[in-house]
């Protein structure tokens, strides 16, 4: 009717109790019950229906099969019909039964407690005296059962890894102390530094330099339409033919509502800057580095830079003069108004995008957009 124990961490002095529907003929019972591997000890009853068996030398960790034979006999000449088995393993030395963030974790919450539930029952202060946490972290120790808790005084740091180390000879209650060092790594969430800054979209095919221009001055209050930076800019009169087109150094290039790369380009750095002056500092710069724009964003400066929302492919022309110019299909600007993770570091860089709002690019694909035209950008203060 019955069997115990079953399953695992079962201590090495419980008894085996077998509960029969019947009266059991008790002098022959031990020779239809086997127990593998053997373990020493006497089968004892009270009502003949209840068995029950201490070991005297079982070992840890240890799995054992007890198995009643078929036609065990009853008392009254019944017998059992079948062969009935059952297994249990015994404790072994404590380790860690899971553990939340569990090992290997990745974006944990930097508020997160940290839980580890043992195998079986321990020794609370022996386990509490074994914790460490590097980097180290004050905290406080408390349990729920058989887990315990390690609450952070304070919240984790971003962007960090943390190793959890649980050291060998935690008590256990029943069973063995631990044997071997423990440990939980872990990485916190990255942090998002951002600029608030409301996504405005361009109002021709081709303005997405004045239309980043108006985002970054409306960061600071500068609420202005995109005409009049239009009009501040110009227009190079400059017809394309032949390999000749405008410099878009001094000017707009082809018609703002016209089709790049036939009809019409776009604008660069230094006329961008020179619009904005007239509402706030803005700075023009080529050959910038990440570690530039990342720092100007931790100074509250969004960054314009100048990218493609296409191939990038070259379509470098001569202005009438015999200047070249360094262009590229899809030409296109971006405000570049934060980042994920350290700023030593970061894995994204967040921009506003004038004809698709706020885009997460990572590292290597801004880095080479950017670098198409020379790293080029405007800084706005």
């Amino acid at each position: 009717e019955a069997f115990v124990p079953l399953g695992d961490q079962v201590a090495l002095n419980e008894p085996i109790v077998v509960t029969m529907s019947e009266n059991v003929d008790f002098e022959q019972f031990a020779d239809y019950i086997t127990i593998e591997p053997a373990l020493s000890g006497e089968w004892k009853t009270t009502d003949y229906k209840t068995l029950a068996f201490v070991p005297t030398n079982a070992k840890q960790d240890t799995t054992y099969t007890v198995t009643l034979a078929a036609e065990l006999p009853t008392f009254d000449g019944g017998y059992l019909t079948e062969a009935s088995t059952h297994s249990f393993t015994t404790l072994g030395p404590v380790t860690i039964a899971s553990s939340s963030p569990a090992t290997g974790s990745g974006g944990v919450s930097v508020s997160s407690a940290i839980r580890i539930a043992f195998d079986q029952a321990v020794n609370t202060d022996s386990a509490a005296s074994k914790f460490s946490i590097s980097p180290a972290v004050d905290g406080t120790i408390s349990w729920d059962g058989n887990t315990m808790i390690f609450t952070p005084a304070a919240t984790l740091e971003f962007n960090s890894t943390y190793t959890v180390t649980l050291a060998k000879g935690i008590k256990s209650v029943d069973g063995f102390p631990s044997d071997t060092d423990q440990q939980i790594t872990f990485a916190t969430e990255l942090s998002v530094t951002k600029l608030n800054i409301a996504y405005d979209r361009q109002d021709h095919p081709l303005s997405c330099e004045v239309a980043t221009l108006k985002m970054a001055l409306s960061y600071f209050g500068v609420n202005v339409d995109e005409q009049p930076l239009i009009d501040a800019i110009g227009f190079d009169p400059t017809p394309k033919s032949d390999g000749v087109w405008g410099d878009p150094n001094v000017a707009f290039v082809g018609d703002i509502d016209g089709r790049q790369p036939s009809t019409g380009y776009g604008v660069y750095w230094d006329p961008i800057a020179q619009a904005g002056a007239a509402y706030r500092t803005t700075r023009a710069f080529t050959g910038g580095q990440l570690g530039h724009i990342i720092g100007e964003i931790q100074q509250g400066h969004p960054v314009i830079i100048w990218g493609t929302a296409g191939s990038g492919t070259d379509i470098d022309w001569q202005t009438p003069d015999g200047k070249h110019i360094d262009a590229i299909m899809g030409e296109h600007t971006f405000v570049v108004i934060g980042y994920v993770g350290a700023a030593s570091g970061p894995t994204r860089i967040i921009v506003l995008d004038p004809l698709s709002g706020e885009r997460y690019l990572s590292v290597d694909h801004f880095t080479w957009m950017w670098g198409l035209l020379g790293n080029s950008g405007v800084v706005v203060e």
